[in-house]
This record gives C-alpha cells, sequence and structure tokens, in this order.
C-alpha cells in the first residue's frame, strides 16, 4: 500500500527528538518495515533531517494530483496554532490536504486533549481580533 502521513502542528523531522514526532519516526518505520511504500508531507525547515524509511513531500509543493496518489492517509493529531495573528500555514494546508484527499483517511488521537474540530472559529476570531 502507498501510504501517506501527516502531524498537525508538527513538523516531522528524524533529528526532532519530540514526543510530537517520536510517534511518528516509530510508525512510518513499522509501516515501511511491513513493506508499505510510506510517504509523509510536512512544513521543511532549514535543519529539518527527513526520515530515513519514508518519502518527504514538502507541504508547500502540493499538487491537485497529491490528493489522489495515496491508498490511506494516516492522521496524527496535534495543535493548530495562530502565533500572534500569523496564518499557519502549514496547518491550512494539512487540513486542506485532509479534506481533499480521496482515499480513507485514519484520524489517531494520540493526545485526547486535542480532538479533531473544526478550525474556521478560531480563524474567524484571529482576523476580526488582528484585521
Amino acid at each position: 500500500m502507498k501510504i501517506n502521513v501527516m502531524k498537525i502542528g508538527a513538523t516531522i523531522n528524524a533529528n526532532n527528538g519530540s514526543i510530537l514526532t517520536d510517534e511518528i519516526n516509530v510508525v512510518t518505520k513499522m509501516l515501511s518495515d511491513c513493506g508499505h511504500d510510506v510517504h509523509y508531507h510536512t512544513t521543511r525547515t532549514r535543519n529539518m533531517i527527513p526520515l530515513p524509511h519514508a518519502t518527504f513531500h514538502d507541504l508547500a509543493e502540493v499538487t491537485d494530483t497529491s490528493f489522489s496518489e495515496y491508498d490511506a492517509l494516516l492522521v496524527f493529531n496535534g495543535n493548530a496554532n495562530f502565533y500572534g495573528g500569523q496564518e499557519a500555514r502549514g496547518d491550512l494546508m494539512a487540513y486542506t490536504f485532509i479534506n481533499k484527499s480521496k482515499c480513507p483517511v485514519f484520524y489517531f488521537l494520540t493526545d485526547w486533549l486535542l480532538p479533531l474540530q473544526q478550525l474556521w472559529p478560531n480563524v474567524e476570531k484571529k482576523q476580526v481580533q488582528y484585521k
């Protein structure tokens, strides 16, 4: 299977050493070891080290064909932040990817305090607050 993995609110990075993405590293390695073609979409950072067992894709380079290339999309929950009223482009692109995907989406609720929810009310508040 060709599987895409995403994390909301954090950059997937082999050098992160963070509980936010260590779970992604373990899951993608496990899927790869089982013979799956594993890909992941995340925001590229200057210190990023790609996962050795999965194919990296930059969220900023998503095209319309990206949404139909996979057999499954695994989404790990997280916190979408809008720091200082700035648009969290990576998080918004992740939500766009989830909404436009043509394959089944499996949402992993690893942090019970961050359920899948509608982002628009928070975006709307920031737009009014920061104009």
